[in-house]
């Protein structure tokens, strides 16, 4: 059910206005004054745990976007290679040795990649399957959790990561909260997530848009088959949200996952594909905990 309150943007308490249906009854809704976008009506927390919780989530719904991500990982593969350019924006921002937490570690690759550089790493992933994977393999440390039900007396970190986290919790805001609690003063968030600036969503909602929403596939791709996406950011809705919970953004750069790994498609709608997602259409903000105990004011 979409209460008044879900239909409020939550960085700025705004009204959402309504720009696309999909057919699962589902819409996406834009904050009139940051331009967040919101999957609406948010999915239940037994929702959530029924989607994220299976082993097939892994094994076979995102089969063409993780299954490299195991064990035996390839360093010429684009997905792997993608993962060392995250990690060479952390080491050249806070070089090892420090104490790395990533939510929503999956397997276990990037964490193992870390520590290998250096860093002392600690992962939080909610599918049980994904975490067993993480331990038995790479012998991490990994807690089988979501991210919203970690006690205070977790631990503290001088890095926090979240790739392609963010846009599945329904509560952004609450998350950047509680990153906050798990992180030293001066400590780095690291966050990856699509970036609805870029040219490739601009294409997707404008087609939903101009066909009153009778062509939305592309745009349903961009929500996780208009599911697992709740929130999608851009560079300066993010930062808001961030500048809010008493962060300071110093670094953004952009980036993409590689279409052959998201979606089997060929012909000519594979070649238009492959163009429009030479742009990146995700973006990574590294920000900094600032020492001020008040959150300051955007």
């Amino acid at each position: 059910m979409i209460t008044q309150h879900s239909l409020n943007c939550p960085i700025c308490n705004q009204a959402l206005d309504k720009i696309a249906s999909f057919p699962n009854n589902r819409d996406v809704y834009v904050c009139k004054k940051c331009g967040l976008r919101r999957l609406l009506p948010l999915p239940s927390k037994q929702n959530l745990t029924n989607l994220y919780g299976r082993k097939k989530y892994y094994t076979e719904e995102l089969f063409e976007l993780h299954d490299d991500l195991k064990i035996d990982y390839d360093w010429k593969n684009p997905i792997i290679k993608l993962y060392q350019k995250h990690l060479n924006e952390i080491l050249l921002t806070a070089p090892p040795p420090k104490h790395l937490l990533e939510i929503g570690c999956a397997r276990g690759v990037f964490l193992d990649m870390a520590r290998s550089a250096g860093y002392k790493v600690q992962g939080i992933e909610a599918n049980p399957y994904a975490a067993k994977y993480a331990h038995k393999f790479f012998n991490l440390q990994v807690t089988t959790t979501k991210f919203e039900s970690v006690k205070k007396n977790f631990g503290k970190f001088d890095i926090i990561v979240a790739y392609d986290v963010i846009e599945h919790v329904p509560n952004p805001s609450g998350f950047i909260k509680k990153i906050t609690t798990f992180l030293k003063p001066g400590g780095l968030v690291v966050i990856g997530t699509p970036n609805s600036s870029s040219l490739l969503y601009k294409i997707a909602e404008k087609t939903a848009l101009v066909s009153k929403s009778r062509i939305v596939y592309p745009l349903i791709r961009f929500y996780g088959r208009g599911v697992e996406h709740l929130s999608i950011f851009n560079p300066e809705n993010l930062k808001r949200l961030l500048t809010l919970n008493k962060f300071r953004v110093i670094k953004l750069y952009g980036y993409s996952i590689p279409l052959k790994n998201m979606v089997r498609v060929n012909g000519i709608y594979r070649i238009a594909l492959t163009l429009l997602a030479r742009p990146s259409y995700e973006f990574v903000t590294i920000a900094r905990k600032t020492k001020n105990t008040k959150a300051k004011k955007v």
